[in-house]
């Protein structure tokens, strides 16, 4: 069928290769497409996104410390920003954070912009919001966050949050060290 509709419109033989060629990588990327949007979570993959819904929905939102102990595994590691936390372990990490987020917010909300897993880990955007006890001040922020599940909890979990948007919120202003200052003459 291609080869009629390419020799009716008289197009020669290197026209009718770069049409071929054309023709075909829009098929392939149609395809390709078709397929990324088709494509399913496992039922595992579905309920570990569940999970991680609910610690934010109900932990951290609501301050339900209740949650730490069903969802985090006994041995769960946690990395602040690259960091891993060596004084908690386990749910008290979770627990942690609950209470962090209650002393630290007159009022607190994390929204899940995205979510999305693949395998063993969930990803997750979030965005939050919140007013500060100290000072009276809202501030908001976003957040990346990453778990890794075994037996249907959390074992492993790393948090990305835009503390220099939350400080440039607060009045700290960031001060080039000396060797990156231009010296005017």
């Amino acid at each position: 069928m291609l080869t009629l509709f390419l020799e009716r419109n008289r197009i020669s033989a290197r026209g009718k290769m770069k049409k071929l060629i054309t023709i075909l990588s829009v098929f392939v990327l149609m395809i390709g497409s078709q397929n990324l949007l088709l494509a399913k979570n496992t039922p595992q993959e579905e309920k570990n996104m569940q999970i991680v819904k609910l610690f934010i929905n109900e932990g951290l939102n609501k301050g339900n410390m209740k949650l730490a102990d069903k969802i985090y595994a006994s041995n769960y590691k946690h990395y602040w920003n690259g960091v891993i936390d060596e004084e908690r372990v386990g749910p008290d990490v979770a627990k942690y954070l609950i209470n962090f987020v209650q002393e630290t917010y007159d009022y607190y909300k994390a929204t899940i912009v995205d979510i999305f897993a693949k395998e063993d880990k969930v990803t997750v955007l979030c965005t939050s919001k919140g007013n500060l006890k100290r000072s009276g001040q809202k501030v908001s922020y976003s957040s990346a966050l990453i778990f890794r599940f075994e037996n249907g909890k959390m074992v492993e979990g790393w948090i990305m949050i835009d503390y220099l948007g939350i400080y440039k919120q607060l009045g700290y202003t960031l001060t080039p060290p000396a060797w990156a200052q231009k010296k005017e003459k």
